[in-house]
């Protein structure tokens, strides 16, 4: 991650963010030229769907991309 003061850097960020999320078995919905443009919509369900891994993993359950292999 960087200070993201040019856009060549929130692409990178934005990638990266994705990247991770799907590293934890996150369900992604959205592109990282949406998280760029702040499409807000599109953050809430990228963040939401954060959220239901985080529960899952302390509830002891996998996450649906976990399930399916």
């Amino acid at each position: 991650m960087t200070a993201a003061e040019t856009d060549e850097d929130k692409a990178l960020n934005s990638k990266y963010a994705i990247s991770i999320a799907r590293m934890l078995g996150a369900v992604v919905f959205c592109v990282w030229e949406d998280i760029v443009a702040i499409k807000e919509k599109m953050i809430l369900v990228f963040v939401c769907s954060l959220n239901e891994v985080y529960k899952n993993k302390h509830q002891g359950l996998k996450s649906p991309l976990e399930e399916a292999k």
